[in-house]
Order: structure tokens, then sequence, then C-alpha cells
């Protein structure tokens, strides 16, 4: 089948049930037809949709023989996480890849959204949702081990930078103050609380800046394909244009932004754990803080 152009052809495609279906690879201590010989330990390996991936790969510009090889030779380095996933992080060697360890549900829901996914991408380039790469699973041949699940996604922070504050928000103030032994951290990660005792008169930003970031949010929210569409109007593309390429080739990625004392800063912005399921229980339990500490 040729699609070219046409998106709902393409969708059609890369998404059909046998496009979606798992690769799976043993590596083996011995050597025969059906395994990949490897002289360390027993296991396969499993990779999850990779015509999807491979696609959303070329869409965010990332060849496949860079992201080989950052992964072939390179050691990775665990990443500190003060989040209530419980999820591991590594950075590649190039800061350019995270990969993150999810759970059995997160792997199930994201391949029940790659099609949602893949079309907020096309109607949204400067989405701030995350930028998945690959899913995997690593499964030891011993029982005595758990398998391993992970996605591997973009790092949104700049290498060539020097990082001032780290923040985790989530829009609310109950239990949101990072722990003294995570302010004792060499790079700590703050919380909600400690964002506004930083910046009490929050953050000041150019109203075209302002806007196209606004846009650009409404956009990653937004359920409503059509109403996407009629955003992308002429006049606003050019708008956004001009603001990104500044971007690119003055701030590193980041959006330039004042605090109210008058001190020039760069903020990094990105989206992340898309993959928690959001239940009744955890809906009541976000009514009832909001309610009793808001």
């Amino acid at each position: 089948m040729t699609c070219y152009n046409n998106l709902k052809c393409l969708v059609q495609l890369l998404f059909s049930e046998d496009r979606l279906k798992t690769k799976q690879v043993h590596f083996s201590t011995s050597s025969d037809d059906s395994s990949v010989f490897h002289s360390e330990v027993d296991f396969r390996f499993k990779t999850y949709a990779p015509p999807a991936f491979d696609h959303f790969r070329g869409l965010f510009g990332v060849s496949q023989e860079d992201f080989l090889v950052q992964h072939k030779n390179s050691p990775l380095r665990e990443l500190s996480s003060s989040g209530a996933s419980g999820s591991l992080f590594y950075i590649s060697k190039d800061d350019e890849f995270i990969l993150k360890t999810v759970q059995r549900k997160e792997r199930r829901l994201l391949l029940q959204v790659l099609e949602d996914y893949y079309q907020n991408l096309k109607q949204n380039p400067r989405t701030l949702l995350p930028k998945f790469f690959g899913l995997y699973n690593y499964i030891p041949k011993t029982g005595g081990n758990k398998n391993i699940r992970f996605v591997v996604m973009n790092n949104v922070l700049p290498s060539a930078l020097k990082m001032d504050w780290k923040y985790d928000l989530k829009g609310s103030t109950y239990n949101r103050r990072a722990s003294l032994a995570e302010k004792m951290k060499p790079y700590p990660t703050f919380k909600d609380l400690d964002f506004v005792e930083h910046f009490p008169g929050g953050l000041i930003l150019e109203e075209a800046t302002y806007n196209a970031l606004m846009r650009t949010l409404d956009l990653a929210a937004s359920e409503n394909s059509r109403q996407m569409q009629r955003l992308k109007e002429e006049e606003k593309d050019l708008e956004e244009s001009k603001i990104q390429k500044r971007t690119d080739e003055n701030w590193f990625g980041g959006i330039p932004a004042r605090s109210r004392n008058g001190d020039n800063l760069l903020v990094f912005l990105g989206i992340i754990d898309i993959l928690q399921s959001y239940r009744l229980s955890k809906k009541l339990e976000h009514t009832w803080k909001a309610v009793v500490y808001d």
C-alpha cells in the first residue's frame, strides 16, 4: 500500500494489527539456529510495534544509525528520581535519550494510544508530550529476575547549559514541597510550593511567546482533531515559526523568561508520566485534596 501524504491511509498502514505485533529475539549462551549467540546470560528481548516507532523516530529526526550507536557500546548513567511511580531513569552518553522503566499497565496503555499519539504529533509538531522512540522488554531466562520493561524517549533538559533549578509540578499544594533529603542532593528536584517560594511573583514571558506556548498547551490537551486543525491558521503558523527560529538559534530550545526581580531565565518544559492511568480512585483523591488543602 502506498500512502504518500494521505494521513488516513498512513494511519491505517502504521497501526494495523499485524504492524503492531511484537518482535522477539532470543539471546543464548549456546549457539543454535533459533537464537543469537551471547556470551553472558540467556535472555529474550521484545520490541513492541517496530514499524510505528521507526516512523516516530523519523518524525523526530532521529536516524536509525544514531539511535543504535548511542545504545550499543556506550554506558548509561542512572538518574535520580523523586517521583512516586518508582520508575528508574537512565540517560545516554550524549544526553539525547532517556530510558525509563515502565509497568505492565503503562506498556499496555502506550500501545493502546499509539494511533492518537501519532495524530497529535502530526497536527502539533511542537507538542510538549514525550517523544517516544521505542518500547522494549528484557526477559531473563532465570526465574529469579523480573522482566524489565522500558521506553526510550527524549531528554528535554540541555546538556550544554548549567541547570539552576528543576521542578516537578502538578498544580497542587498538598504535600508538594521537596523533602530535606531531596534538597541535600547535588541536583534536587523541587515541587510546587518550592516554586512559589522561589518565584513568588511568578515568571514573565513575552506576549508572543506566551501566546504561542498557550496554543501549544491547548493543542496538547485537546481531543478534538478539527479544533486542533482550525488553530493552525497561516498567521499563527508564521508567528510561531519566527518564535521557534529565534528559540532554536539563540536559546538552546528553551523559553526566555524573566522573574519579577528582573533576572533573565531560560525555561524548559515537558509533560511527563502520561502513561499513568487516572482512575476513579485518583480522581476522588485529587478532589478531596483540592477541597481540603487548596
